[in-house]
C-alpha cells in the first residue's frame, strides 16, 4: 500500500480507572507513582554547595569563595521532573583596578620594595 506524501497520524490513549467497591476487592498490590531523584547538585568553580536531600522540593544553597562574586541565584530546587532548577550560579573573580603608585621613574601598578 502506498501512502500519500502528506498524512497525519493520531494516536489516542484511553485510561480507565475503576474505583467501585466491587472492583476494589479484586485489586492486589499498589500503584507506584514514579519518584524522581535529582542526584547531587552540580559543583561550581570557586564555590561550594550545601544540601540535605536530593528528592523533589529539596533546596541546595551555593556560596562563593572570598574574592569572588556570585552571578545568578544562590538557591536552586529539585523539581518533580528530577532536575535542579534554575541553573547553578557562577562565582567570578573580583578584579581590582590597578592604582598608580606615583613613585618617580617607576611604571604605574608596580611597587618599590626594599629589603
Amino acid at each position: 500500500m502506498q501512502l500519500p506524501h502528506h498524512f497525519a497520524v493520531t494516536i489516542a490513549v484511553i485510561v480507565t480507572i475503576t474505583t467501585s467497591t466491587e472492583a476494589a476487592g479484586n485489586l492486589r498490590g499498589s500503584v507506584k507513582v514514579p519518584r524522581y531523584d535529582c542526584g547531587a547538585p552540580a559543583s561550581i568553580y570557586q564555590g561550594s554547595v550545601k544540601y540535605s536531600s536530593t528528592t523533589p522540593g529539596s533546596l541546595a544553597t551555593y556560596t562563593c569563595m572570598k574574592g569572588t562574586n556570585m552571578k545568578g541565584t544562590s538557591t536552586i530546587r529539585c523539581t518533580n521532573q528530577g532536575i535542579w532548577a534554575p541553573q547553578p550560579p557562577e562565582c567570578r573573580v573580583t578584579y581590582l583596578q590597578s592604582k598608580d603608585n606615583s613613585f618617580k621613574n617607576h611604571d604605574p601598578g608596580y611597587a618599590l620594595y626594599s629589603g
